[in-house]
């Protein structure tokens, strides 16, 4: 008896322990940056016509003069991640952040109608063809509302009196993460003084899905957004609605290949949450994953995407022309340029039934 209790009681310690050392490793990657300045970050609150917005913000502390600006939108659902490496590692490069919520987390407003607030709080759901579409239509009307707020953050950042001065009001993109991405892209359709965007991986809702964006554009896709074909007509209805989706997706990004300023890649062999930067998550079965080579292999290519979005910003914020693309088109850490039609087709040949269940989901 005694031995088992001693046994429980070691194995609680280690744990303990493999949890703090996992934990200071991986604050010890938050922290690291590969830019010249140091990081501060710091939430604030600005006046907007619909009330106090909270944002985070990432400023490199030593930069001189008005530096660029990059707004921030995360996923759905969800908050920006004042911990996020990705946007400190920009920061560190000159660069201002300024990061929003979801619009989820946004208090009532007087003005709101009850569409508003059901597409606010919606779920997001593919599990079915049927969810899928029932999803898409408070979709649109979610990532207006997250573009409006966009603009709104962005006016009073530019006359906030303790950002006003560090920011370039010429020299402004858009970084989003999921559903931030297609706000980013929501938002450039009406809102000139977006120069560029970067979407990590979001499929396209609104008014985007029918008039194509026109500033230069960075597309992240990671390998789920191309599911075998089968999943079209698969008798999992989540793997059909996937497949769906992916497809009606790649079908309006497909009508931007041969653009100049319209770049495609898809970052392999990471998850959706990995492409924004965050580390893999714990698992039972392998407790010692955070000290592995899989993690060092995951920052890695992290890296790689952030550098890429990097130097995207630096050619069109900047104005440093050879910063983006590479001359061969090629990119290190497992990523590769979508650039063949065939590749990104929406869809082989399909049966009267699939057609119709991506037109309903359209």
């Amino acid at each position: 008896m005694r031995l088992a209790r001693a046994a429980v009681v070691l194995g609680a310690v280690i744990l303990m322990g493999c949890t703090a050392a996992a934990y200071a490793t991986i604050r010890r990657e938050r922290a690291a940056q590969t830019g010249p300045w140091h990081v501060d970050v710091s939430r604030r609150t600005l006046r907007t016509p619909d009330g106090p917005v909270s944002v985070l913000v990432w400023q490199p502390r030593e930069a001189p003069g008005a530096r660029p600006l990059i707004l921030f939108a995360s996923g759905w659902g969800e908050r920006v991640d004042p911990g996020s490496r990705q946007l400190a590692d920009l920061a560190s490069h000159g660069y201002v952040v300024v990061g929003f919520d979801d619009v989820a987390f946004d208090p009532a407003r007087p003005h709101e109608s009850a569409q508003d607030i059901d597409a606010r709080h919606a779920p997001y759901a593919y599990d079915t063809p049927a969810a899928y579409a029932a999803t898409f239509k408070p979709a649109g009307r979610k990532v207006a509302m997250a573009a409006r707020k966009g603009k709104a953050v962005l006016d009073a950042a530019l006359v906030a009196p303790d950002l006003a001065a560090r920011i370039d009001a010429a020299r402004i993109g858009f970084l989003g993460f999921s559903f931030g991405g297609a706000t980013g892209v929501e938002q450039s359709l009406s809102d000139a003084r977006i120069r560029a965007v970067v979407n990590l991986d979001g499929w396209l809702f609104g008014e985007a899905t029918h008039v194509p964006i026109d500033r230069p554009y960075l597309l992240f896709y990671i390998d789920d957004d191309f599911p075998p074909d089968r999943w079209l007509a698969s008798d999992d209805p989540a793997e059909r609605a996937l497949a769906l989706g992916c497809a009606f997706d790649r079908s309006l990004h497909r009508s931007l290949l041969g653009r100049a300023d319209f770049f495609w890649l898809h970052a392999r062999h990471v998850t959706h949450e990995e492409l924004a930067g965050a580390a893999p998550s714990w698992q039972w079965r392998r407790p010692f994953a955070a000290f592995g080579e899989e993690r060092a292999a995951l920052r890695q290519r992290q890296l790689v995407h952030t550098a890429i979005i990097r130097a995207f910003f630096d050619r069109y914020l900047l104005g440093h022309a050879t910063a983006f693309p590479p001359a061969d088109l090629g990119h290190a850490g497992d990523v590769m340029t979508i650039s063949d039609p065939a590749r990104a087709a929406a869809m082989p040949e399909r049966s009267g039934a699939q057609a119709t269940e991506l037109s309903v989901a359209r």
